[in-house]
């Protein structure tokens, strides 16, 4: 989009907003607009769709939209079951009519313009989609007004932006990805909207331990007239008998046709591994029987022997010469404050004297920068929202609900009485078996409270308090331009093992089983060792496939225990040998191969070894 800007539509329309004549507005636009457009002449087709069946019986009474100009001519608003080009023109199937542009500027954006029109007989919904749209014809690119003509909303809706270009967008494309974007149109409809109506959208991925008591992540829409504070709900597994629940939401859900909101909903412990069919139905809301058109949805339920604690990785990039990278130092403080032991943090150091590696395991186009569990960077504090939130911290809480593929811990001890050599062992358990996988651990150490009177961070954001009050940054304003001794938390210092050792794990996998591998790390001669009891050995899951961090722990250094001063010994049960490829080898001849050590107590090592007969 080439510009966001809060914009007040209130006086506008009322979006989604409940009055006593039983008329709403349906649209899928917010309160922040964008101009966009190609700079072409060309004639341009917008239009969004009605296909929730829950609509079925309303009635269409006017529709509206925001343009960013009233000089297109040949403006016209229509409705159609089917979008469809006849000649490479647009062919509405139910009604189209002119409209004029009205020039409505406001402060911030003096091209404002908005096109309406009534119908003289209300369109009665069906229950089958219906699109709603409008088309303009641009004759001149001679200022920004006709090169950007059109007004969408960011934000992504599978309804919300079907687009097409005489020039430029040759046929009709479900456009909302393709930009972010959604149509500023707005649809007035009227109709029994009744005071008790949850309708159900879908239940994000559900996965469970056999046997325990989980929660599953609803999308609903509150169709009805009143808040839904409490819910009834019937939960069917597998065809048997319909379980009743009842739940005091814990915030209500307030009344928005269009918009879907996320709950969350008990459920009892299903037994038997694999996948299980689930029929849910909200019954009651508030108590009174909920009379939306779509109670119900169903879905797929994945019982895995144990689920993993998902632990996200954040690595950021950054370095003390960069004004801007203390909001990425902020982000990590407060990440760390938030998660502790349920996120990993890695920062790495570039152009100053905590730099340990000009190669990073990401591609890093500028600073600041981070990557969540190795995808292409993002910003450290916004992540990748275009709204001034902490969006990397809904990033990281989204991540941390993602099934992972195995549970991995990480213990790492002293191998030495002068703490110079760490001796580091992990342990990943699968969820599921695995032939051929391609899975290795990686490992990173990194050090807290790094501090030195020559490091000056330097604080763009310093005396700037109107640009980030009311935030967490605003802390930052506070600041000097220029910081010294500031503690560094969470800064790799060994960096070795960051992409993942190979034949960390074995190829093939039996699930549940414990898989370690030994991994060492010699600080003698480390300049930025400067406190031992700071250090923290960060155990990364990689995928080899992709590149992509599946999981994470992290352990500081501890003095390696005995018991009665004798190191327990564990029983080695197998031992099997197995090709650079994965393949097991019965008798192996001279040669590199993976060693596979399976113990009495479940736990599995595994070793490159080179046999020489």
């Amino acid at each position: 989009m080439n510009k966001i800007l809060p914009v007040a539509l209130t006086a506008l329309f009322a979006v989604s907003s409940y009055a006593e004549t039983s008329t709403v507005v349906y649209t899928f636009a917010n309160d922040e607009i964008a101009y966009w457009g190609k700079g072409k002449k060309e004639t341009i087709d917008v239009a969004m769709a009605l296909s929730d069946p829950a609509l079925k019986g309303k009635k269409i009474v006017s529709i509206s939209a925001l343009l960013n100009t009233d000089k297109g001519s040949d403006v016209s608003m229509w409705l159609t079951k089917e979008l469809k080009l006849e000649k490479k023109v647009n062919v509405p199937d139910i009604l189209e009519e002119s409209v004029t542009p009205v020039l409505t500027p406001n402060e911030d954006f003096p091209t404002l313009s908005q096109i309406s029109l009534t119908l003289a007989d209300p369109y009665e919904l069906t229950g089958s989609p219906v699109y709603v749209g409008y088309t303009l014809t641009v004759d001149d690119v001679e200022t920004d007004e006709l090169k950007y003509p059109l007004i969408l909303s960011p934000g992504i809706e599978q309804d919300g932006l079907y687009l097409h270009m005489s020039k430029s967008v040759l046929k009709w494309m479900n456009y909302s990805e393709n930009i972010g974007g959604v149509a500023a149109i707005y649809v007035t409809l009227e109709g029994d909207f009744p005071a008790s109506s949850l309708g159900v959208k879908g239940v994000d991925r559900a996965f469970a331990e056999d046997g325990k008591d989980f929660f599953i992540f609803t999308s609903v829409t509150n169709m009805g007239s009143d808040e839904a504070k409490s819910i009834d709900y019937t939960i069917a597994v597998d065809g048997g008998e319909a379980v009743e629940y009842h739940l005091d939401l814990e915030s209500p859900v307030v009344p928005d046709i269009v918009h879907s909101t996320k709950i969350e909903l008990p459920v009892n412990g299903i037994d038997g591994l694999g996948n299980h069919d689930v029929d849910l139905t909200i019954t009651k809301v508030n108590g009174i029987a909920n009379e939306t058109a779509s109670p119900s949805c169903s879905f797929v339920v994945e019982i895995y022997p144990f689920v993993p604690v998902t632990r996200p990785v954040v690595e950021e990039f950054t370095g003390t010469w960069c004004g801007w990278c203390t909001r990425g130092y902020l982000a990590m403080e407060l990440l760390n404050e938030k998660y502790g032991d349920n996120i990993v943090a890695i920062a790495y150091h570039s152009g100053d004297q905590m730099e340990v590696t000009s190669t990073f395991p990401v591609y890093v186009s500028g600073y600041p920068a981070a990557s969540l569990n190795r995808a292409p960077c993002v910003d450290p504090y916004y992540g990748s929202s275009n709204e001034e939130i902490f969006g990397l911290s809904l990033e990281v809480e989204a991540l941390t609900k993602i099934l992972a593929p195995a549970d991995i811990s990480v213990n790492a001890v002293w191998n030495d009485e002068e703490k110079n050599a760490i001796d580091i062992e992990s342990t990943s358990k699968f969820i599921q078996s695995y032939e051929e996988a391609n899975y290795k651990v990686g490992y990173v150490l990194v050090a807290n409270g790094l501090s030195s009177p020559t490091w000056l961070q330097n604080n763009s954001y310093a005396g700037k308090t109107e640009m980030v009050a009311g935030t967490p940054l605003e802390e930052l304003a506070t600041w000097p331009s220029t910081v010294p001794n500031l503690k560094f938390n969470d800064v790799a210092i060994d960096v070795k093992g960051m992409m993942g050792v190979a034949e960390s794990i074995p190829a093939n996998i039996e699930v549940n089983e414990a898989i370690t591998h030994n991994y060492s790390i010699d600080i003698t001669g480390n300049a930025l060792v400067q406190n031992k009891d700071n250090l923290v050995v960060m155990a990364l899951l990689i995928d080899g496939k992709t590149g992509r961090i599946v999981n994470s722990a992290k352990s500081k250094i501890n003095v390696a225990q005995s018991v009665n001063g004798v190191e327990i010994e564990k029983s080695v049960v197998a031992e099997d040998y197995y090709d650079l490829n994965g393949v097991k080898v019965t008798n192996p001849s001279n040669g590199i191969y993976v060693k596979v050590i399976r113990h009495s107590d479940g736990s599995i090592k595994t070793n490159k070894t080179v046999i020489n007969n």
